[in-house]
């Protein structure tokens, strides 16, 4: 493997990136539409379940800050956080969860259910 020179890091940024950006600017821009007209786009599908877990950590993440109710709490919220970003590092590292990780993985799915209906302010 060669290693990279200043000239090619250069020709990298200084091209490569551009020219990649507008290759998929039509891509985004239907992309964008798609999201704004249904509400999620095609790409969007292709993961949908880490794509839902990062939507849902930090759409929780702010109703936890701005939360007017009494239920669920802070800590509900924060455990219910916890088990997504969770599903998500477990994805990212392939790698199992440990039993403490489980028992934090459950416990904030069995809260995210209970509370499905309460995630509105």
């Amino acid at each position: 493997m060669r290693n990279r020179t200043w000239i090619d890091e250069i020709k990298y940024y200084g091209f490569y990136i551009w020219w990649n950006w507008i290759i998929d600017l039509p891509r985004e821009i239907k992309w964008s539409n798609q999201r704004a007209a249904k509400g999620y786009a095609d790409c969007d599908t292709w993961n949908l379940d880490s794509y839902l877990a990062g939507i849902i950590v930090g759409a929780v993440s702010e109703l936890k800050e701005y939360y007017h109710g009494t239920e669920p709490t802070k800590k509900e919220f924060e455990k219910i956080i916890k088990t997504f970003q969770l599903y998500l590092n477990m994805l990212d590292t392939a790698r199992k969860l440990t039993k403490e990780e489980t028992k934090e993985y459950n416990e904030g799915w069995k809260l995210f259910k209970q509370y499905f209906t309460h995630l509105w302010d």
